[in-house]
């Protein structure tokens, strides 16, 4: 049976593997939005099962996904698990001309609202996802519809209104301009969208920003629907 882990390719830096709709989605985007399709291999799991196969273990104990690595599979140079950390070794890898990552002498503000998102949208708009995920997974007779209420209604009261602020009347979360911040936050907006935490009349700010988002190229190749 062949593996699941391909043997990278010759003229490849890296690889990186994954599932799709996964938060290891991430780095996949990025290298879409930067065209690194000649410099990083993406190699996707037909299965989360196979990230507990004995080759992916040796890579990633966690025997979780994404995992990016350099060199040949059975013998590593460098290995990374965390998606956003992936994300933000690849812009300071290859991102010399600060098309995504605000450079060190950006406004300092600005750069703060950056690693504002950067780690709120995996920990906590995350978070969410994937506990309605959870909730809508139960076949629809047993499912908890109070806890998936609740879920809602979380969104609709903490995160939905905080986003809508955050935005105002940019195109983006930091400006007029897509930077690594709209990038991290695509795919949780994705499954927010997906699982009906969200529409435009309530937040028509929040869904005029989804839809920029998912109009990208780079989100299309990377989540095809």
């Amino acid at each position: 049976m062949e593996s699941p882990i391909k043997k990278q390719k010759t003229n490849h830096q890296g690889a990186i593997i994954h599932t799709i709709f996964s938060a290891g989605s991430r780095p996949v985007q990025l290298v879409h939005e930067l065209g690194l399709e000649n410099e990083i291999e993406i190699v996707m799991l037909d299965k989360i099962e196979q990230s507990r196969s004995e080759e992916h273990l040796k890579l990633n104990p966690n025997g979780r996904v994404p995992v990016y690595f350099e060199g040949e599979r059975s013998n590593p140079t460098f290995v990374l698990v965390e998606s956003v950390a992936i994300v933000l070794y690849l812009l300071e890898k290859y991102d010399k001309d600060h098309k995504l990552m605000l450079p060190a002498d950006a406004d300092p503000h600005k750069r703060g609202k950056m690693w504002q998102f950067l780690t709120y949208s995996p920990s906590e708009l995350y978070r969410l996802s994937a506990e309605l995920d959870e909730a809508k997974k139960v076949p629809e007779d047993k499912r908890d519809n109070a806890l998936i209420e609740k879920l809602n209604k979380r969104f609709k009261t903490e995160f939905g209104p905080f986003l809508e602020k955050e935005l105002g009347e940019k195109k983006y979360l930091l400006g007029d301009e897509y930077t690594v911040a709209d990038l991290v936050i695509s795919y949780d907006l994705l499954g927010l969208k997906w699982f009906g935490a969200f529409d435009g009349a309530e937040f028509p700010k929040l869904e005029a920003y989804y839809n920029r988002l998912a109009d990208r190229p780079a989100f299309k190749a990377t989540y095809p629907m």
